[in-house]
């Protein structure tokens, strides 16, 4: 039954991944055993209605996870999952990228080091080690206090199994998602190619009526050129490909995770040998700070452009490990898939 596929799904979600399978097997197993004694009860199939009541008397998804749960005192089953949730989310959002901008500065820019030499690079940290502690101390606060409270809010008692999210297999692609990123890539070939002026193009390409040429710009473009092409047409074929057959196979995570490398390779191995130009493009907007002359904008611009392939290349490592593991994960994914 779709609704009792939806409910699990929404139970796992909560489940640490070490007991998620042993967890929602025996669950799935308790509960359609349930719905063979009802259905002997009154002679027939159970209809909707029927199911949706039999998962209402089971309680919502994360408050039948938590029973599952090491009995808590600070925070207890109920709120345990949802606890464990917020903080992740917490870490996802605030400190992972704040990790990655202090790796990248300690990786490719020597003033930073010279400015942070030996383990006091370590002390540069000092202000996300205090932010994690308040993060996890107000987080842990607030639910210390919902558990300690005795109201029970009126829609987590009357939680409407209706409203469960449908299950999403991990291995389907959407295609309204293939079809943006060809568009996207198709749009950015086209620029690259010198088919299209965007505004940024007046700068980069040093027009009489710019500020001047940006720094590094045209030494990416001229040694990247066709490299970058034959990546983005490969990233649009295989997006194409998935809007034939919207299914990620194994030889498709490994292209995907090949081509987001090979966007990193090209980021790192540009800045890497240009790290000494890139302190003194640094120097030279502190220099320039509080000018008026229009030409402090070039060094801006092509700072600009260092964070920009910096960014890219930690997105596209983040990705390609991603989709690594779902690489190795690939038979643990068809089989969720499948079984629901």
């Amino acid at each position: 039954m779709d609704l009792i596929d939806r409910y699990l799904n929404a139970v796992r979600f909560w489940l640490p991944k070490a007991q998620r399978r042993d967890i929602i097997a025996e669950l799935a197993a308790d509960i359609r055993s349930q719905v063979e004694d009802r259905e002997s009860a009154l002679g027939r199939p159970l209809a909707s209605a029927d199911v949706e009541a039999l998962l209402k008397e089971r309680g919502s998804p994360y408050s039948v996870a938590g029973r599952y749960l090491p009995q808590r005192q600070l925070v207890g089953p109920a709120l345990f999952p949802l606890y464990v949730f917020v903080l992740k989310i917490a870490a996802a959002v605030y400190l992972v990228p704040w990790l990655l901008v202090w790796g990248a500065l300690v990786a490719f820019f020597p003033a930073y080091r010279a400015a942070h030499s030996g383990l006091a690079v370590f002390d540069s940290l000092g202000s996300l080690w205090a932010s994690a502690v308040s993060a996890f101390a107000l987080i842990t606060a607030g639910f210390a206090v919902a558990e300690w409270s005795k109201r029970r809010s009126a829609a987590r008692r009357e939680w409407d199994p209706r409203r469960l999210p449908a299950v999403r297999d991990a291995l389907k692609i959407s295609r309204p998602g293939s079809a943006a990123e060809i568009v996207v890539d198709l749009l950015f070939l086209a620029w690259w190619a010198g088919g299209l002026s965007f505004p940024v193009s007046v700068f980069m390409k040093g027009a009489s009526s710019g500020p001047g040429p940006v720094p590094f710009w045209a030494d990416f473009r001229a040694q990247f050129f066709v490299p970058v092409i034959l990546l983005i047409a490969a990233s649009a074929a295989l997006s194409a490909a998935a809007l034939v057959r919207p299914y990620w196979t194994r030889a498709r995570l490994a292209i995907r995770a090949a081509l987001d490398l090979g966007f990193a390779v090209l980021a790192l191995s540009f800045l890497g040998p240009r790290t000494s130009e890139v302190t003194r493009l640094w120097a030279s907007i502190r220099a320039a700070s509080g000018s008026g002359s229009p030409g402090k904008w070039v060094p801006w611009l092509g700072l600009n452009l260092v964070f920009v392939l910096v960014l890219v290349a930690v997105i596209c490592l983040a990705s390609a490990v991603y989709n690594l593991i779902r690489l190795v994960r690939y038979d643990v994914l068809r089989e969720r898939g499948a079984s629901l």
